[in-house]
Parts: structure tokens; sequence; C-alpha cells
């Protein structure tokens, strides 16, 4: 499992992470790949289909995921855009010639509804780190995204 940084670009070779997660209002992608290197693994954050073109334009090598969200309103990120739902995933991983992965409000409940949008997986903060037994939590995410019950 990678350990990818949200923002801090600075941070990741430091710490022997394996790559950084950027905004659209945070460092620019090609930044932070060059920064990096090309076996860093860097992430940009959607929540468009027009932000899906900008990143295509970046060119090869820049980009290896992007985040897609908020797909619900969240907490964690109080001045987050307007969120896409589980329609707005699939039309961005539809458009997205990288792996996707649905980010924002998502719960056990909520990662089901996302198992068949197109994205690659999901990634939580609240429903782990609030909970009282985080390993439980994560567990029954990925029991959800995998289809149990």
């Amino acid at each position: 499992m990678p350990l990818i940084i949200d923002d801090r670009v600075h941070l990741v070779q430091d710490i022997g992470a394996d790559g950084v997660h950027v905004g659209q209002r945070d460092m620019p992608p090609a930044q932070a790949r060059q920064l990096l290197g090309p076996d860093a693994m860097v992430g940009l954050s959607v929540s468009t289909i027009e932000q899906v073109r900008t990143a295509r334009g970046l060119g090869d090598g820049v980009l290896d995921y992007l985040g897609v969200g908020p797909v619900w309103p969240t907490a964690t990120k109080p001045d987050h855009g307007t969120p896409t739902g589980p329609g707005g995933v699939a039309a961005v991983a539809a458009a997205s010639p990288w792996p996707v992965v649905a980010i924002g409000g998502i719960t056990t409940k909520r990662t089901g509804m996302l198992r068949h949008s197109g994205a690659a997986g999901v990634a939580v903060v609240s429903t782990v780190c609030a909970a009282e037994e985080p390993a439980v939590a994560a567990a029954s995410l990925r029991a959800a995204w995998d289809g149990q019950p």
C-alpha cells in the first residue's frame, strides 16, 4: 500500500513516501513530477470533465492517478466544491486515461455505491480516523468495496 502525502511535496523524499497528491490550487503537478522524479507517484484532484481535459494536456508521465471529489459533502475539507455524486465519479472515470479514486464523504455504505462507478478505489479520512476501532472501520470499507455484506 503506497504512502501518498497530501500537498507537501517537500516532505515526500524526506520521509520515504511513495508520492504526492496535489489539488487544483496547490503546486502544479508537472512541477511536483520534476521535483520528485519519474519513480514517485503524483496524483491530482479533479471534480469536472474540464479539469480532466486540462490534466490530459500535461503530457505523458506527469500524473499517475486522479482523485475525484468531493463525492458527497465532507467536514474534512469545509471549503470543498460542489459534490459530484456517484454519477460525477463515473463521468470523470470514463473521461480519464488514469485510474481514479473517489474521495469526500465516503462511508462504508456509500463505498458500495461506488463499486461500479469506474473508480479504482476510494480514499477516506473521517470514516477511519474518527472510528473507535479504525482497523474495524478500514476492514468494513474494504468488505464494502469487495461487495461483501
